[in-house]
């Protein structure tokens, strides 16, 4: 059991995205372990035959839900539902079977610097939802897409009611309904903000993309 590691989804059109993070992260966090979750056989192969000089473990999306349910899911949603559903999965099977702490990160994230600081939070905290930052300008699709991003999610063991939570919300519906206030995987993690144990990281550095850059307006500083 590895005391935290990092996680990620990837399907073959995001290879590239998930190499790119996977080399950040071994530059960054050179002995963390990173788990790759991948959606088809093509991602699988790649990352499976490069495990051992990257500091990952491969697995199968298939193998996180289970036979049964990976074939419901499959009957019921497109690729891109499946995929996010799937990352509401991987942190509680992560938590039963390979972790004690773990830190899902979308596979197109670039870090500018290590998360030593976030996963320091995860000593004291349950789950930690990091705010989609939107602008004011853009608020108003906050009621319908949710109040957090699920780009950075951090989980420990004391989270894994709420890991568990969260998969069979999204195993139930994860759709793109914004009529329905349903919009895949991230709206439910409203649901756990009120709770005690759960931290909303304060930092407005963390998920910035790339149509939020002139209301963040990053800078680079002396250092």
């Amino acid at each position: 059991m590895e005391k935290i590691c990092f996680t990620t989804v990837c399907d073959k059109n995001y290879i590239n995205h998930a190499a790119g993070l996977i080399y950040n992260l071994n530059k960054l966090h050179k002995n963390l372990k990173i788990l790759v979750c991948c959606l088809d056989d093509d991602s699988y192969q790649i990352f499976n035959n490069i495990d051992s000089k990257f500091n990952i473990k491969t697995i199968a999306a298939k193998e996180i839900w289970g036979d049964e349910k990976w074939n419901n899911l499959e009957l019921r949603l497109n690729k891109k539902e499946i995929a996010f559903a799937t990352t509401s999965a991987i942190p509680f099977w992560a938590l039963n079977n390979f972790t004690e702490k773990i830190v899902y990160l979308d596979s197109d994230i670039y870090l500018l610097k290590n998360l030593d600081d976030f996963i320091l939070e995860l000593e004291k905290y349950a789950l930690i939802l990091v705010p989609n930052g939107r602008p004011l300008n853009d608020i108003k699709r906050t009621p319908k897409t949710g109040l957090f991003c699920t780009g950075t999610i951090g989980f420990s063991q004391k989270g894994k009611k709420y890991a568990d939570h969260w998969r069979k919300l999204c195993f139930d519906q994860c759709r793109e309904l914004l009529e329905d206030n349903l919009y895949f995987d991230q709206k439910y993690l409203d649901i756990f903000a009120c709770q005690p144990e759960v931290l909303i990281y304060p930092d407005p550095g963390i998920q910035v993309i790339g149509n939020h850059m002139n209301y963040h307006q990053p800078y680079k500083d002396s250092k």
